[in-house]
């Protein structure tokens, strides 16, 4: 993956089930990291992980993504510290007994809307760059018992799909991958559902490298389906 050494990614909820993944795929891949996620300690373990196994430089930012004076905050840190060419998002809050509006709506949509204000035109100035969004399987779907996630991943798909009719041709590509159940501690809440035909956080992760570096790729959005047997 030579193509992405040295690029500066950005991987929001690092230190969740999928993100972990992503984070060290990508540290794997050459990357410089600027990792972002609610707890502080989590991060820590994340970044220890990464020194272990690779040589790339680290920074980390603790921000609650549902508190817009923390979120901005760590907009303006990381356009200090290092404005990513990638932004992976994986950030997402999923719990089918909480009723918080704000909630999902501030998680799940707002923090991706409001990092690509920030850093999509200055790929767009650079001539390359890369946001990829972790959508869901209920980006396409209505479940009963979750409703706000449903609202929330439908609204970002939309996002996503615009964004990408916003910079086509820019040299700057904005993707929504959306899979299926993820074996992961926040998919180990679907209710009903039967965790051992999950896919795995490690095969995500490397459909969302692998995508990346197909810079020939123009399609605004990916599904990752498991197996229904």
């Amino acid at each position: 993956m030579q193509m992405l050494k040295d690029k500066q990614c950005l991987v929001l909820g690092a230190a969740g089930g999928i993100g972990q993944h992503v984070t060290l795929t990508m540290a794997a891949a050459g990357c410089n990291l600027t990792l972002t996620d609610q707890s502080g300690k989590a991060l820590d373990d994340v970044v220890r992980l990464v020194k272990e196994s690779q040589e790339v430089e680290v920074d980390c930012v603790a921000c609650d993504l549902n508190k817009q004076t923390a979120l901005e905050l760590t907009v303006d840190v990381i356009g200090r510290l290092a404005p990513p060419d990638i932004i992976i998002n994986c950030a997402g809050v999923f719990d089918p007994d909480n009723e918080d509006y704000d909630l999902f709506m501030n998680v799940n949509l707002r923090a991706a809307w409001m990092f690509a204000e920030v850093f999509l035109p200055g790929m767009v100035r650079h001539g390359y760059g890369v946001m990829v969004n972790i959508g869901s399987s209920s980006a396409y779907e209505g479940y009963p018992n979750t409703p706000l996630y449903c609202a929330s991943k439908h609204a970002l798909l939309g996002l996503s799909r615009a964004l990408h009719k916003k910079y086509a041709g820019t040299g700057v590509r904005v993707i929504c991958i959306s899979p299926d159940a993820v074996d992961t501690p926040m998919g180990a809440r679907i209710p009903g559902q039967d965790p051992s035909k999950f896919l795995s956080p490690a095969y995500v992760a490397d459909a969302v490298r692998n995508i990346i570096c197909n810079s020939g790729m123009e399609l605004p959005e990916v599904r990752l389906r498991r197996s229904r047997g």
